[in-house]
């Protein structure tokens, strides 16, 4: 029966996100489609394209999600939301786009459409205009941090140093255990070779998340370049912990070794 099909995918449906009740509400709204088809609602058509995208089955997201639109107007924004983020987790960022995009006109301060396309632009080699989505999606939501991050960590690769470094701080001060701030702005301190702050920031971040092969890393470079060798060895060899086959700890343990080595050289050679 038809009618039951839809009714039973309905109730899982509205049981939420959980994994069994998801399942079973695919199983049934699949078995309804393929009886009713044509006679589904655009509500319908909706949470039957949504549950398609969560399996990334894109033939029938695209099909449910169309007719849901072609139904009802007031499901554009939201369906295209849903096809764009189809794309995007297969991570055809230039097939997401357009629906982001579509999104958006349909509601211009969507904040989650905002946050996906400066993603797929930044994926596209364009941190520029990354960097304005990103900036429209703080504009529609100040407390919005993931943006603050993505346009953080892109200055830095774009060298904009201090623009980083303002808006690392400016996450901080909205969450003062954010470990992925502290880390990009020791980073930034790192790069502009201040050891000395690099350390303080560096510290926080791996007292947050003490599992972070980054932040033991780039704390070890600090610890390094400022001549704390003892320190150093350790957030290195922690690393190490983490990742025993990475090659930055390695190489950092490495060139300790090399300046021990000559330092013990020198000794030799000035009691001789």
């Amino acid at each position: 029966n038809c009618e039951v099909l839809g009714a039973l995918g309905k109730l899982y449906f509205d049981q939420g996100p959980n994994e069994e009740a998801r399942a079973n509400a695919l199983k049934y709204y699949d078995q309804y489609a393929a009886c009713a088809d044509t006679l589904l609602t655009a509500e319908e058509n909706m949470r039957l394209g949504q549950l398609y995208v969560a399996t990334q089955d894109s033939a029938k997201a695209v099909v449910r999600l169309t007719r849901a639109i072609e139904a009802d107007t007031s499901f554009v924004k939201d369906a295209n939301f849903q096809l764009g983020f189809l794309f995007f987790a297969r991570r055809d960022y230039a097939g997401a786009t357009p629906y982001f995009e579509a999104a958006l006109r349909a509601d211009s301060a969507f904040v989650p459409a905002l946050l996906n396309l400066g993603l797929c632009k930044l994926q596209a080699k364009d941190p520029n205009g990354g960097i304005e989505t990103l900036r429209r999606a703080l504009d529609a939501n100040p407390k919005e941090t993931r943006a603050r991050i993505w346009i953080a960590q892109t200055l830095t690769s774009l060298d904009s140093l201090p623009e980083a470094f303002e808006m690392y701080q400016s996450v901080i001060a909205q969450d003062s255990t954010n470990a992925e701030a502290f880390r990009g702005a020791g980073l930034v301190l790192l790069l502009q070779k201040n050891w000395a702050d690099a350390q303080t920031y560096l510290q926080q971040a791996v007292a947050i998340d003490p599992s972070n092969l980054p932040g033991h890393i780039w704390l070890g470079q600090a610890y390094s370049n400022a001549g704390d060798v003892g320190q150093a060895k350790m957030e290195f060899n922690k690393a190490l912990d983490i990742d025993p086959t990475n090659r930055e700890a390695s190489k950092g343990l490495e060139l300790i070794r090399k300046y021990e080595q000559q330092r013990e050289l020198k000794a030799s050679g000035a009691k001789g």
